[in-house]
């Protein structure tokens, strides 16, 4: 179980407890995949796969320290920096106002 199904499954189990649910299965797997492939289905409107593992490239090298020049760029970030640029105006334009 990957921790996005097991934070899903954490959610379930709190709403239930609290009431505010009523869970009619003996398994949270199916309703926890479910949710997961619909946001699936939203985050492939959104990024496609170089794009969303360019953005998770991009994160690792900001925690990790990893140097970075012109010169490794793609190499290391998976797209050019034109092509990066678009991908983060694409996410600034769905973050939603404040």
């Amino acid at each position: 179980m990957n921790n996005i199904t097991e934070a899903i499954n954490k959610a379930l189990t709190r709403l239930e407890e609290k009431g505010d649910i009523v869970i009619t299965t003996t398994t949270l797997e199916p309703i926890a995949e479910e949710i997961i492939g619909a946001i699936g289905s939203y985050m492939d409107d959104l990024l496609d796969g170089n794009e969303y593992r360019a953005v998770t490239n991009s994160l690792n090298v900001l925690v990790n320290d990893v140097v970075v020049n012109s010169g490794n760029f793609q190499t290391i970030i998976g797209l050019d920096k034109n092509e990066l640029k678009c991908v983060l105006e694409k996410l600034i334009s769905h973050i939603p106002k404040l």
